[in-house]
């Protein structure tokens, strides 16, 4: 069980969306190479209730705690980026006018709905799967 502490930066991910899970890898890494204060935790096997959130709520978004304040979709992003050597320039990028409402449009309206739609309907299909007819 991972504790939730004010000094390190939690990150909470669907580690079942290969899309999400290629992302947080590289984020893993670089945070490791750096020796970041940052706690990566699948909201798969995650206490949600710590985060105040149910899995529907976690699935749809990344989700970043820092100093017990939480945060999703761009701006967890610019968090995480503002943290990691490479990334940087991304976050100050969207810290630019105007720039953070517009790829947050597109992100919260475009590409999260479509990737929680599409993880949703992976889901089904790994159940379905476990499910064998019974043949009489």
């Amino acid at each position: 069980m991972v504790f939730l502490s004010m000094r390190d930066t939690h990150i909470l991910y669907n580690g079942n969306c290969p899309i999400c899970r290629f992302e947080i890898n590289n984020y893993k890494k670089r945070a490791q190479a750096h020796d970041l204060p940052m706690v990566f935790q699948d909201l798969n096997t995650t206490h949600l209730s710590k985060w105040n959130l149910t899995r529907d709520q976690a699935m749809r978004n990344l989700y970043v705690m820092q100093d017990g304040k939480i945060v999703s979709a761009i701006p967890a992003f610019m968090i995480l980026w503002e943290m990691m050597p490479g990334y940087r320039l991304w976050a100050r990028f969207l810290s630019l006018p105007g720039m953070r409402q517009l790829v947050s449009g597109f992100f919260d309206r475009l590409l999260m709905p479509n990737l929680y739609k599409w993880n949703k309907h992976q889901e089904g299909n790994r159940f379905n799967q476990k499910r064998v007819p019974k043949n009489s």
